[in-house]
């Protein structure tokens, strides 16, 4: 019944006992496999063995408990029968006593045993053969450093694999399957072409990452550059299976929404290939700006390396009015383009674009040509930046004083603010205004009403160029008028200060009250009906 349970012939059962017949014996008629125990059983129980006392007790062990081993047909035990001395060999070790010949050619497994991949027990050991090419039952999974087989998992296995032959692999010709990827792929044109670049259970794109193995040992050495992590790889732009010959993808297929430069050169920088090296995407295309603008040499400050690109985008959004930054992008102070000069003033209106520096920016005539004309005459104000800061014209000028400290330390009350009488970009250093602008009151009567300010009175200053030297107080009336030559009355003592009747911008007083409340204070009861002095005494020559 041993034998019966390890599946032996007939014969072998007969010889192991009675008890192998019946359905145990149809069980062995029907496995194909015969494996070690068939030649076991018979090497150590005899006839005599059989009938020796111990014999139902050992029957009765683990590993001889027949009865129990057809009911579960259990396949371990026809090869481990466990206690008895000599038993409990390794199966590994038991399969080669009938197959000394099979060994795994299959370089990762040839560390396994058989059963690793055949299945004695599935169907009685039937299906002993076919059980072994469930390949998938381990290959779905990752074996070590082994990526799980995904690529051709579908496929039969034994289309290329012989595991117990050399080559344990098949070479095929892929086009048998592949019709429409037949290459034409450099000098590895031909059948075996694909296994240069694919292998056999990747994943098909995974071939690019090997395109360096090939291209960084030929002329010329770039292709390393255009590959670059997130970025392009060989298969980014050519198609592994055209003609070498064939164009590679146009940029835009990928780069739908890159915009290049508009205006004058917009079809020239529309071409990729103007700027960018095919084959050193990363390098910064700012180099290449002088391979047309050669006779281009910007001053510009360069802080971050960048070049033209630092003020031209090449790559410009598509609504951008202009490929030029805006200035206030860099120069931060100012909160728009026009911010820096009134308002409405853009910094290349003053700044020359590619000699952009403060020595080469125009000159403030250039826009306020009126202004520097006159400022331009002499008397210190032909230098714009004097007065004005150049980023924030509007801002309030510095005093006037700050360079006519004198004039402004001798100015009369009322007279502080310099532009009330001139101008400030002047042309000579006459004052904008008359004093009758202001003074109109005095101009209209009185001995001086037709008489010119300047000629007693000074704005401003000991060398004021108007008006009579000396003190900024007006000038005595002797310095016009002589005592001497003045008429009548005028001659005599105690009528020579003029002050005494006269101010400058108001007519000569003559009533009663004047001439007896000042000098004449005596005289009340004389001719009190008089209303006026001069009606008797006259200060004119009468005709």
């Amino acid at each position: 019944m041993i034998a019966g349970g390890c599946g032996l012939t007939n014969d072998d059962a007969t010889s192991a006992g009675s008890a192998g017949q019946g359905a145990q014996a149809k069980h062995i008629e029907e496995s194909p496999h015969r494996g070690p125990g068939s030649v076991r059983c018979g090497r150590c129980h005899s006839d005599e063995d059989r009938e020796a006392a111990r014999w139902k007790e050992i029957a009765k062990k683990v590993g001889h408990d027949v009865d129990a081993m057809l009911e579960t047909r259990s396949t371990c035990t026809c090869c481990h029968i466990g206690e008895v001395k000599g038993f409990g060999e390794p199966l590994d070790r038991v399969c080669v006593q009938c197959h000394e010949d099979v060994r795994v050619r299959i370089t990762g497994m040839g560390s396994l045993h058989c059963v690793a991949c055949h299945d004695p027990s599935s169907a009685g050991g039937t299906l002993i053969r076919e059980s072994a090419w469930e390949c998938q039952q381990c290959h779905a999974k990752q074996q070590g450093n082994r990526l799980a087989i995904d690529v051709h998992g579908a496929e039969d296995c034994t289309n290329c694999h012989r595991p117990h032959e050399e080559p344990w692999t098949l070479p095929r010709n892929c086009t048998d399957c592949h019709v429409s990827n037949d290459t034409h792929h450099g000098e590895n044109a031909g059948e075996s072409a694909c296994n240069v670049c694919h292998r056999p259970h990747e994943v098909g794109g995974d071939a690019a990452t090997r395109c360096m193995d090939c291209h960084d040992k030929r002329k010329p050495g770039a292709f390393v550059k255009a590959v670059f992590k997130n970025g392009h790889d060989c298969a980014s732009c050519h198609d592994p299976h055209a003609a070498p010959d064939a164009a590679p993808r146009a940029c835009s297929s990928c780069h739908t929404n890159v915009h290049t430069m508009p205006g004058r050169g917009s079809d020239t920088h529309a071409k990729c290939e103007s700027c960018h090296s095919p084959h050193d995407v990363q390098k910064t295309a700012a180099s290449t700006c002088t391979s047309c603008h050669a006779t281009i040499q910007p001053k510009h400050p360069d802080p971050k390396g960048q070049s033209c690109t630092g003020c031209h985008d090449p790559h410009p959004d598509e609504k951008a009015a202009s490929a030029t930054l805006a200035c206030n992008q860099c120069h931060t102070k100012a909160a728009n383009e026009t911010a820096f000069h009134a308002g409405t003033t853009k910094c290349r209106d003053c700044h020359v674009p590619h000699a952009f520096d403060g020595a080469s920016a125009l000159p403030c005539k250039q826009c306020h040509a009126k202004e520097s004309a006159a400022g331009s005459s002499g008397h210190g104000h032909g230098d714009c930046a004097k007065c004005h800061t150049t980023h924030e014209p509007r801002k309030k000028a510095p005093m006037c004083a700050m360079c006519h400290e004198t004039e402004h330390t001798t100015a009369l009350d009322g007279h502080l603010n310099c532009l009330q009488c001139h101008e400030n970009h002047p042309k000579d250093r006459k004052p904008l205004k008359a004093c009758i602008d202001c003074h109109a009151e005095q101009q209209k009567s009185g001995p001086h009403a037709r008489q010119d300010c300047n000629a007693c009175h000074r704005a401003h200053g000991p060398d004021a160029p108007m008006g009579p030297k000396g003190p900024s107080s007006p000038p005595s009336c002797e310095s016009c008028h002589s005592i001497a030559k003045l008429p009548t009355l005028h001659s005599l003592n105690g009528h020579q200060q003029c002050s005494s009747c006269h101010s400058a911008h108001d007519a000569p007083k003559s009533d009663r009250k004047t001439c007896l409340s000042s000098c004449h204070t005596k005289m009340e009861k004389h001719e009190p009906l008089a209303r006026t002095c001069t009606g008797c005494h006259s200060f004119r020559v009468l005709r």
